[in-house]
């Protein structure tokens, strides 16, 4: 099993485009080296698993993926835990026409309709056992077997699970199926919330601000290497929030445009 981590805190201020997804906002080096890793590894059939809290960039980086990737199918992002229990196995795997009262016609699932492309699994550990056993054998025969239908259907998918601990973690608390987890984490990527990265806020607020057309000579002021941590010349009184900054980035964001006078930055 590979292991990524890109939880280290970011210095300085480059960026880096990911095929034209969203730019993601990078500083050093080295990682700038572990994202063209990853631009290797999407053309892979590797399977990936994403671990961070809500707000950390998991669909980003999984859409990223996608887009990196050779595979012309489509990208399809399925909230696990939005699943009807009821439901589940018909909205994964599909059924046929008379499966049920009001199957009218043969409907595909969440899977064959990904097929060709890639299938992000958010919120993985959500899943009842019943469906966790019926994601192994599509992981392990590359087929699906729709609700009352008589013949598996090939399938070519590209799975990426996304979950807020490790497979690892709930595998060993008895939550999660060892053996999918072994299928599932071919590659894991680590994602730490922001409000772990302190050093790392006044490039996210000045790419942020930049993009909603913030002063520039401010943006050039905190992408110097003069912002040097622990010094902590990055201050979040001027924007609303506790210096923790609990909420994820994605959350503050918007509150941005309203607090351009950044007097409490400091380089």
């Amino acid at each position: 099993m590979l292991a990524f981590d890109a939880s280290r805190p970011l210095h300085g201020g480059a960026r880096f485009s990911l095929a034209g997804v969203d730019e993601v906002v990078i500083a050093e080096e080295s990682l700038s080296e572990d994202l063209r890793n990853l631009t290797a590894l999407a053309r892979t059939r590797t399977p990936v698993t994403l671990v961070g809290e809500t707000g950390t960039g998991k669909e980003l980086v999984a859409s990223a993926i996608h887009a990196l990737s050779s595979r012309r199918g489509p990208y399809k992002a399925v909230n696990c835990a939005s699943a009807a229990r009821s439901l589940i196995e018909s909205e994964f795997f599909g059924y046929v026409r008379g499966a049920f009262s009001g199957a009218d016609r043969n409907h595909p699932g969440h899977i064959e309709a990904a097929s060709g492309g890639t299938l992000l699994l958010d919120e993985i550990l959500t899943t009842p056992p019943e469906l966790q056993a019926a994601l192994l054998r599509f992981l392990q025969q590359g087929e699906v077997l729709a609700v009352c239908g008589r013949t598996p259907i090939p399938v070519d998918v590209r799975v990426i699970a996304a979950a807020q601990i490790s497979l690892e973690r709930a595998a060993a608390d008895d939550h999660f199926r060892p053996d999918l987890k072994a299928r599932l984490e071919g590659f894991v990527l680590n994602l730490l919330p922001l409000r772990e990265r302190i050093p790392d806020m006044g490039i996210f607020v000045a790419h942020e601000l930049r993009a909603q057309g913030g002063p520039a000579t401010m943006v050039g002021t905190l992408l110097t290497s003069r912002c040097r941590p622990p010094s902590g010349c990055f201050s979040t009184n001027g924007l609303g929030t506790s210096a923790s900054w609990p909420a994820p980035y994605g959350e503050q964001a918007p509150s941005l445009p309203e607090n351009r006078s950044m007097s409490s930055i400091c380089c």
